[in-house]
């Protein structure tokens, strides 16, 4: 928790306030997911639901009441930056994604592990959960319509959306420059280029390497 005014901190302390948006789970979550290794899809899902069930308790009406009583208000944006430590935009997706029904979060997951069994890198987070959910809902495949709007093979009733995949690394290259400003980069399947470096910069590691390995080969 963050930025809280004296009069949200002493909101916050409340007992009855603590267990209604179980704030303890909330900042024992939280320390879990400040470990890198621990920052997964299984973590965003639990913090979710935790941040679905405080916004649905705000608004309760054991929420609003204690609200009035002690002239606190919390918007998304407040409760999402000063209890979850979350801009307002990821946590409306927590919301939306902790309100999700069991089966659907099931299906993605199962979906998810499918994709990996066929060497495919799937994108497991809460906003491409969530995207599935809405073509679920929807009953059309990801990215199925073409033009005109017809419909892609393959779909129709009892069909189920596709989940979002990444493409597969084709090249990658690095240049660990001895005098700082190392350049990575990755070209995808989709033949688009990954990198933070600057074009010239690239291109110079480039004309480095040719010559390094003309040099190497010829020996």
């Amino acid at each position: 928790m963050s930025n809280l005014l004296s009069i949200e901190a002493s909101f916050l302390s409340n007992p009855q306030v603590k267990a209604g948006m179980n704030l303890q789970q909330v900042t024992a979550l939280q320390r879990t997911m400040a470990k890198a290794e621990a920052k997964s899809f299984e973590h965003s899902l639990a913090m979710a639901k935790l941040a679905a069930n405080a916004w649905q308790w705000v608004n309760s009406t054991e929420g609003k009441a204690l609200c009035e009583e002690e002239g606190v208000t919390f918007t998304k944006e407040a409760l999402g930056g000063k209890v979850f430590g979350y801009g307002k935009s990821f946590f409306c997706k927590l919301i939306k994604a902790g309100e999700l029904p069991a089966e659907v979060v099931e299906k993605f997951k199962q979906k998810c592990d499918e994709a990996e069994a066929a060497d495919q890198k799937p994108v497991r987070s809460v906003a491409a959960l969530n995207a599935f959910a809405k073509a679920l809902e929807q009953g059309t495949e990801s990215g199925g319509a073409g033009e005109g709007g017809e419909e892609g093979e393959g779909e129709g009733e009892g069909s189920e959306p596709a989940i979002e995949v990444r493409p597969q690394v084709l090249f990658s290259f690095t240049f660990k420059n001895p005098e700082g400003g190392n350049i990575a980069v990755r070209i995808d399947s989709e033949g688009v280029a990954h990198t933070t470096a600057d074009k010239e910069a690239v291109l110079e590691a480039i004309r480095l390497f040719t010559t390094k390995f003309k040099y190497a080969v010829n020996q």
